[in-house]
């Protein structure tokens, strides 16, 4: 392997090394960098900023990683055809609440069976989108790009798409009322080791997706 070992674990190095031959070659040197320098939390959350860009890469659109918008880094850019930022898109991880966190890894190291709820309320999901939303909300306002929200859960937060949908159209009167900076949010999950993607799309968005409502799997 051209970079060696980049994660503790067998099958994920395997898998960065797959994911490298989807994204912009010019992006690799970032992710081996990040790969060999962070901890494990950091690591992990790369790794899944990996994972969403090799896909909507194999989708076919033009990303590229950790671009510089107006003095910004989101994780992910669409590019246009001339090579000028389309949108934009940054990742959040879903996670359980700390105690419930620390429990469920206790037991998990423990080899015990953890008993007890991994659903998460509504406001919980709501104020995890929220904060994102705001990182770039004058960014995308300013620019006039269009603003995703991606949304991983943890298997110990992973809820089923139909809770981020009531969140963000119902819950409160419908969360994307709240953030017309917010072109949609695409929430992603794993499961027996595959990963599924749902595609929410702000109706009310001041700027509409041009490039990933096309490629995105609905909801």
């Amino acid at each position: 392997m051209k970079f060696g070992v980049l994660a503790g674990n067998s099958h994920i190095n395997s898998r960065i090394y797959e994911m490298f031959e989807s994204i912009d070659p010019r992006d690799v040197s970032t992710f081996v960098r990040k790969f060999r320098s962070e901890s494990d939390s950091q690591r992990f959350h790369t790794y899944r900023e990996l994972i969403l860009g090799s896909e909507l890469r194999r989708r076919g659109l033009n990303l590229r990683y950790e671009q510089n918008v107006n003095g910004k880094t989101p994780d992910w850019a669409v590019l246009s055809d001339s090579g000028e930022v389309d949108e934009i898109l940054d990742v959040v991880t879903l996670h359980q609440r700390r105690s419930n966190d620390l429990d469920i890894g206790q037991a998990i190291a423990a080899g015990r069976v953890w008993a007890g709820w991994v659903t998460l309320s509504p406001d919980h999901i709501y104020s995890k989108i929220q904060r994102k939303a705001d990182a770039y909300a004058d960014l995308a306002a300013r620019s006039h790009t269009p603003y995703t929200v991606c949304l991983f859960g943890e298997f110990t937060a992973c809820v089923d798409p139909v809770q981020v949908e009531h969140v963000l159209y119902t819950h409160r009167g419908g969360a994307f009322t709240d953030w017309p900076n917010l072109a949609g949010v695409l929430y992603f999950y794993e499961r027996s080791g595959v990963y599924h993607y749902s595609h929410f799309v702000n109706q009310s968005a001041n700027d509409p997706s041009r490039h990933l409502a096309r490629v995105a799997t609905a909801a």
